[in-house]
């Protein structure tokens, strides 16, 4: 595990009391442990977004389109019906 660092923030009462009786059913090992659970799953979801919105974008760009339609082409010669059967091949 990294080496972790001591910080301070200021959180609701409501929320610090929801994240003390979660611990204390046993949904984390301590509240710390709570928090930065929490807090990589948020950073998974931002990760996530991130990479979408990168296709959203990747998805309007003409230039990209155009290239993956030529890459299809290309792909589209080939039919797998043409590569033989292993068994069709003769032992040298």
């Amino acid at each position: 595990m990294a080496e972790s660092q001591k910080v301070t923030y200021q959180i609701s009462s409501s929320v610090v009391d929801e994240v003390r009786e979660a611990v204390e059913h046993g949904y984390a090992t301590s509240m710390s442990r709570f928090v930065e659970d929490a807090l990589r799953r948020r950073l998974r979801d931002l990760q996530t977004e991130r990479v979408r919105e990168r296709c959203r974008q990747a998805a309007q760009d003409t230039r990209l389109a155009a290239e993956i339609a030529q890459v299809e082409a290309a792909f589209e010669r080939v039919d797998s019906r043409q590569i033989p059967d292993a068994r069709q091949i003769p032992d040298e």
